[in-house]
């Protein structure tokens, strides 16, 4: 089957979804990855919110704006002129940058991927044996973790990521007062003054403890985008682990709820 090819920007390939929409996190990195740039910040943004309206009430069957978190596709997923609109809100020269990429690619004007050259047998086998001694290193890794891996297996079986009140259910304890306190004291979130909504911090995004998502919420008025922090499956191990070496009463409680001696 012939891989499908996508737009390129900035080296950066602009992934689109089953309905053609575009991935607004390789937009980011396509543009150079400022942290003040990323989707989350755009979404929020009152044009933003009021230009996806007047998409939502056209009668487009198709949702105009959808964060995936599972699966092979992952993202923030926008209908084309939404993404066209977050490049220009990253900068002009970038917008007219990503219309014109979109354009070559709808009209078939991409330039062909070059193909991998074919190897001799030489080449093949020091391919072999470098792939070899990888292999034996990952495996004295492994073995090194093995203690820790065997410690948190319960937490890593899960998939999907979880809310603050979810993960605090599942460890035990209570998310007001033990861990939302306890992610804000350690720097794992934050709170906007103005909106209140909580966001996490940049590292631990990067370590993959934290994602955000977006969800729009319908009122009386109009059309809001709200902002939620995740904790993935590495971030709930990664808290468990925290609270033990702390050795306060939380970790008593997380001790007592996954039954770790």
């Amino acid at each position: 089957m012939e891989q499908k090819q996508y737009p390129m920007i900035a080296g950066v390939e602009i992934t689109t979804d089953k309905e053609g929409r575009y991935n607004l996190n390789a937009l980011h990195r396509a543009s150079g990855g400022a942290k003040h740039k990323a989707p989350n910040y755009w979404l929020t943004n009152k044009n933003t919110q009021e230009v996806v309206q007047e998409l939502t009430v056209t009668g487009n069957p198709v949702s105009p704006i959808v964060t995936s978190r599972g699966g092979l596709v992952q993202g923030t997923f926008a209908h084309e002129l939404l993404a066209v609109s977050y490049a220009g809100w990253i900068s002009p020269r970038f917008q007219l940058q990503v219309n014109q990429t979109f354009l070559d690619y709808k009209n078939g004007k991409l330039t062909p991927v070059e193909q991998t050259p074919t190897l001799n047998v030489t080449e093949l086998l020091k391919l072999g044996y470098e792939a070899a001694q990888r292999c034996e290193v990952l495996e004295l890794k492994v073995e090194e973790d093995q203690p820790k891996v065997e410690a948190y297996d319960q937490l890593l079986e899960c998939e999907n990521t979880l809310s603050i009140t979810e993960a605090a259910k599942k460890l035990g304890i209570r998310p007001n007062k033990d861990l939302r306190d306890w992610m804000y004291e350690h720097n794992w979130i934050y709170q906007n003054p103005k909106t209140k909504e909580k966001f996490a911090y940049q590292d631990k995004i990067n370590e993959g403890l934290l994602v955000h998502t977006s969800f729009a919420q319908c009122h009386a008025y109009g059309y809001t985008v709200r902002n939620q922090v995740r904790i993935t499956a590495r971030g709930l191990a990664k808290l468990t682990e925290k609270g033990i070496q702390n050795g306060d009463v939380k970790a008593k409680k997380l001790r007592k709820s996954l039954a770790i001696h």
